[in-house]
């Protein structure tokens, strides 16, 4: 079973400082949205109950205005909200293609976000990854290297062809390791 084998979740609070600005951020937007509409059908009402004339054409100028309001909050959210989603998305995205390239050997860059972006600590993770794994990748080098000499002098002395098999091996494996840059062997 692996580490999230349940598929459910039991804890909500995953990145704190995220969630509740972003719950926060939410929460005062809709308490806005909702003042700013009742304080003009309010506002309406009171203008509509202090005129001589109970009319219907002051309720649908109110309602108009209100409905403008609506639909430039709605807007005002959408782009608020398009602009919060590239902070995780862009960041996201980077992620996601710095793993394709790390599927496919690439290990020599690394992932940078911009300062507001979110997953600053995935980032960091997978730098930190890319380094072990640049390490792990020269020090296989060197152990092909190593393994080529001992196949020269192997091949320069008399010795059993099961050393020749098991030194065969082990280079076959360390090749199947090395993602990109594998050497030709003589």
């Amino acid at each position: 079973m692996g580490l999230f084998s349940s598929g459910k979740r039991k804890q909500y609070v995953i990145d704190s400082t995220f969630q509740f600005q972003f719950m926060f951020t939410w929460i005062i937007m809709m308490l806005f949205f909702i003042a700013v509409v009742f304080g003009g059908l309010i506002l309406g009402l009171k203008m509509i109950y202090r005129s001589e004339t109970y009319g219907l054409a002051e309720i649908g100028f109110m309602l108009k205005l209100d409905a403008i309001f609506i639909v430039l909050f709605a807007i005002a959210m959408g782009i608020y909200f398009l602009l919060l989603s590239h902070r995780i998305a862009g960041p996201a995205y980077r992620v996601e293609k710095s793993l394709q390239r790390m599927i496919e050997g690439d290990y020599g860059f690394s992932v940078n976000l911009r300062e507001k972006d979110y997953l600053k600590h995935v980032a960091d993770d997978l730098n930190n990854l890319l380094k072990v794994l640049n390490d792990n990748k020269k020090n296989l080098n060197m152990t092909l290297e190593d393994i080529q000499k001992l196949k020269s002098i192997i091949s320069s002395s008399n010795t059993s062809s099961k050393v020749h098999d098991l030194v065969n091996q082990i280079e076959e494996k360390i090749i199947k390791i090395l993602p990109q840059d594998k050497p030709t062997i003589n």
